[in-house]
C-alpha cells in the first residue's frame, strides 16, 4: 500500500499528538485517523523505545478544569502565550502549533520558577482552546493592572483578574505576620 502526502502528514502529526500525551478523541479529531489506526500507531511507537506521559481517560469542560484563582492564573499564562503564538487565527480555528509552543513555555517557565507544580495538561489546554474558538471564552483586560487574562465563561471561579486577586490575597496573608512581630 502507498501512502499519500496526505496520510503520511496525518500520521506524523497523530506521532507527535500522542508523544506529547494527548487524549485518543483530540487525536482522532486533530488527524482524521481512526482508533483501531492510532493503536497500531501506539504499539509500533512502543516498538521503537518510544514513551510518553499517559494521558487522562477523556477530556474535561473549562467548569472542572478553572476552578480556583491558581487555575486561573495558569490557564491565563498558557492561553496568552497561545494567544501570541496563533495570533487572530485562533478565534477561528485550533492551532495545534500554537498550542504546543505556549504548552511548552508555560513547561519551561514552571520549571524554571516552580518545578513540580503543574497544575494544567495538554488536554486540558486543547478544551479552552476550542472553547476560545466556540466563543465560549475570551481574553479580558484588567483595568487595574492593566494586564490580559483568560476567561471562560463556563468556569466556576471569579471573572475577576486572578493576578490582581492573587496579589491581594498575599497582601492579605502578609498583613497578620507583620503585625504579629
Amino acid at each position: 500500500m502507498q501512502l499519500g502526502v496526505e496520510s503520511i502528514q496525518r500520521i506524523t502529526l497523530a506521532r507527535e499528538l500522542i508523544l506529547r500525551g494527548y487524549v485518543n478523541k483530540i487525536i482522532e479529531i486533530e488527524s482524521g485517523l481512526g482508533t483501531k489506526t492510532l493503536n497500531r500507531l501506539r504499539m509500533s511507537l512502543k516498538e521503537e523505545g518510544k514513551s510518553w506521559p499517559q494521558p487522562p481517560r477523556g477530556t474535561r469542560q473549562a467548569q472542572t478544569i478553572i476552578k480556583r484563582v491558581a487555575h486561573r492564573q495558569e490557564f491565563s499564562i498558557i492561553m496568552l502565550a497561545y494567544r501570541k503564538y496563533g495570533g487572530d487565527s485562533i478565534f477561528q480555528h485550533v492551532s495545534i502549533t500554537a498550542l504546543n509552543s505556549a504548552y511548552d513555555t508555560y513547561r519551561h517557565l514552571k520549571g524554571e520558577f516552580a518545578p513540580h507544580t503543574e497544575l494544567a495538561n495538554i488536554n486540558d489546554c486543547y478544551t479552552l482552546a476550542v472553547d476560545l474558538r466556540s466563543a465560549e471564552a475570551e481574553y479580558e483586560n484588567c483595568t487595574d493592572c492593566n494586564v490580559s487574562y483568560f476567561v471562560s465563561f463556563s468556569q466556576e471561579s471569579s471573572y475577576r483578574c486572578p493576578f490582581c486577586l492573587n496579589r491581594e490575597n498575599a497582601q492579605k496573608n502578609q498583613a497578620p505576620a507583620s503585625l504579629a512581630s
